[in-house]
Formats: structure tokens, C-alpha cells, sequence
């Protein structure tokens, strides 16, 4: 083999081993996450609230689900991390008094460097809505609250803070 033929097959090689390794790494870096949640529309004062939802997709030991809520009115969030059992995650937002009408929630899924949350698009401003009915006997209201249906999220800058 002339010396030209031998730059050409270790160039040629170079570049499969380049497309090679390139495929390898973006396959796991690309895949789809899907949050799937069905939102709590009611709930009454004094009881915790269960929040459960599914991660579709890959996912690590090292990912987190987070419950931010807050009671009509105030301008800030708390949050809560749920448990994780497998592509599950668990747990409660804390009861909320008799005083409270409305209990205002999102999630935040943080997976390696990204978040994905539920409602997909502007969950600061735009939460699910539940509401509070009194601890005995209260009447749930006539009509439920308008409400995102759950979709497929899209991930948010991990810069970006819920407070």
C-alpha cells in the first residue's frame, strides 16, 4: 500500500469511529422523557393532597421530582420532593388550612441537566388549580376548574428558579 492509500484509510476510519461514537453518545442524551400526571382538582382542608406521576423514558438514581405548591394568593412556592419508586415518584403536599380556597401546584422533573415540568409551559404562572373544600361536609363545587391537560414537556433551562 502507497503512503497516500494508508492517509486515506486512517482518515476514512477516523471519521466512522467519529459517526460511531457520536451516535452512541446523542442515543442516550436524545431520549424523550414524558411526565404523565393526572391533576387533583379537589381536595378538602385539612388533608394531605397525594401527588403521583410517572416518568416515561429513561431515568437514573440520581433524578429528582419536586412538588411546588403554594395557597391562592401568596407570591411565593414551597416544594416537596417526592419519593422515587422506579419510573414513579410519590408523595403528599402538606394539608392545607380551612382557611384555604385554592391550592396552586406544578412539577419539576430534573433529569442530569435538564427540567422538564408539568404544566409544560409557564407553571409559575400557570399551575394546576385544586379546590379546597371545608374539612367536614363541605360540598365540592358545581363546576371544576379549567385545567391543562397533561402533555408531553419540553425541557426549561436548568437556570431557571420556581421562586
Amino acid at each position: 500500500m502507497t503512503e497516500t492509500t494508508m492517509r486515506v484509510l486512517r482518515l476514512s476510519l477516523t471519521a466512522a469511529l467519529l459517526v460511531l461514537a457520536t451516535l452512541g453518545r446523542f442515543s442516550a442524551a436524545d431520549a424523550q422523557v414524558r411526565l404523565v400526571h393526572t391533576p387533583v382538582l379537589y381536595a378538602r382542608a385539612g388533608e394531605p393532597i397525594e401527588i403521583v406521576a410517572t416518568v416515561e423514558g429513561e431515568i437514573s438514581g440520581a433524578d429528582e421530582m419536586r412538588v411546588y405548591y403554594r395557597y391562592g394568593g401568596q407570591e411565593s412556592y414551597d416544594y416537596r420532593i417526592l419519593d422515587n419508586h422506579g419510573n414513579e415518584f410519590r408523595g403528599e403536599i402538606p394539608p392545607p388550612p380551612a382557611s384555604v380556597k385554592v391550592l396552586e401546584y406544578f412539577l419539576s422533573y430534573i433529569h442530569g441537566q435538564e427540567i422538564f415540568t408539568l404544566p409544560e409551559t409557564n407553571p409559575f404562572y400557570e399551575p394546576f388549580e385544586v379546590q379546597i373544600t371545608p374539612a367536614e361536609g363541605g360540598q365540592q363545587p358545581a363546576q371544576p376548574p379549567t385545567q391543562k391537560q397533561p402533555s408531553t414537556p419540553s425541557a426549561t433551562p436548568s437556570g431557571k428558579k420556581a421562586r
